[in-house]
Parts: structure tokens; sequence; C-alpha cells
């Protein structure tokens, strides 16, 4: 059975390969919350996203999260690309932030898609955008005092609007911190009139 390739990739694949995608393709329909790949868990396909967004997260030997990047719509999740040879296991997790639809290639078939340039170009995009976030992401730990951080990450989480549906718990695993700790820098970031807080949701206002 073929499905129809979303315009946003039909545009930057040349025939052939959409043709391929068509017919290797099979398309969900994820649920916030919902676990696409889970860490330590067997790779089996590599995702692109169509709509929505999904959040990757790593968590350490105490269960702890430790947010990476987003992966939005027309991009895919680098990571799967390097587990894809063998039998290696994920490093990630990969959630839905919301209701999102992916599109699902299995593995075996990125040996033949890598001959396509269009493809190889796609995927070094992919590794570059991800590279350059994962950099800004170590410096942000490293040199940014956490006050800093929470309005960078608020400012991510939101992407084009204004209004973020989270708690304080999820902000605080993110930014591996405590749910007191965040609760106080957001009540401070109200008080300097960058931010509304209801009841889990924050309204951007800078």
């Amino acid at each position: 059975m073929t499905t129809q390739l979303p315009e946003g990739l039909s545009r930057i694949f040349e025939p052939e390969l959409k043709s391929l995608l068509e017919e290797q393709a099979h398309y969900i329909e994820m649920e916030k919350g919902d676990v696409l790949l889970d860490q330590g868990a067997f790779i089996t396909h590599i995702p692109i996203v169509i709509d929505g967004r999904l959040k990757v997260s790593q968590l350490d030997e105490d269960g702890r999260e430790l947010f990476l990047y987003y992966i939005d719509p027309l991009e895919s999740c680098v990571m799967t690309y390097t587990c894809c040879d063998g039998e290696a296991r994920s490093k990630i997790r990969a959630m839905a932030e919301m209701q999102s639809s992916v599109m699902l290639l299995p593995k075996e078939s990125l040996e033949r898609l890598m001959a396509f340039k269009s493809w190889r170009n796609f995927v070094m995009n992919a590794f570059r955008d991800r590279f350059s976030e994962l950099i800004d992401a170590l410096n942000s730990i490293a040199f940014t005092q956490l006050d800093e951080r929470l309005l960078k990450y608020l400012k991510e989480k939101a992407g084009n609007g204004t209004r973020i549906q989270t708690t304080h718990q999820e902000i605080a695993e993110d930014l591996n911190s405590s749910r007191e700790v965040i609760s106080r820098l957001l009540k401070q970031l109200e008080s300097q009139g960058k931010v509304l807080l209801g009841r889990n949701r924050i309204d951007l206002l800078f």
C-alpha cells in the first residue's frame, strides 16, 4: 500500500526517491505523552515528523530526564541513523510533545535511501542542526544562569506561539532542576512582567 508524501518533503526529493518513500513509509498518530522510542529499545524505524512535535531526552541511572532537543515538522531524529546498523539500542527517548503525525521508514531502507543525493542532504542538514542545538545546550548548562536558561527554554517550547501548556514539574525535569526552584523563578519572571502564570499554562509576554 502506497501513501501520499507530504508536500514539504515532496518538494525537496527527486521523483524516484519520492516513489520509494511512498512505498516504504507508514504513518502513525500520537497523543501528547506517547513514547515513540524509549531509551534502551531496539530501533526499528526512522521517524520524520509531519505535524506536531517530538521531545528528545535522555534518562540517567536514577530516572531523571535531561531534555536534549525538539523534532519539529519535516525534521527527523538523527540518533536513529546512528543505530540503524546492527542491533544497537537507543540512547534517547522520543516522546510526543503534543498531538503529532509521524512518518516511519523501516531502518532496512536506509541503505537504499542513502543512494539519493537529496536524502543525503536531508540527513546531513539534520545532523548539522541537531549538533548546533546540542552545543547550545551544553553552553547553556555550563555558562548560563538557570533563570536565563529558563527564559530560553520557554521561548523554544512555545515555538511560534505565546502560550505553553505544561507544569512546573515538567519544566524542572527538562532543565534538571527541582519544582520548587522553577516555581520560584517563574514567580520572579511574572513579577518582572515577562510571563503570566495560570493553571498548567504559561503565557509569554516577552
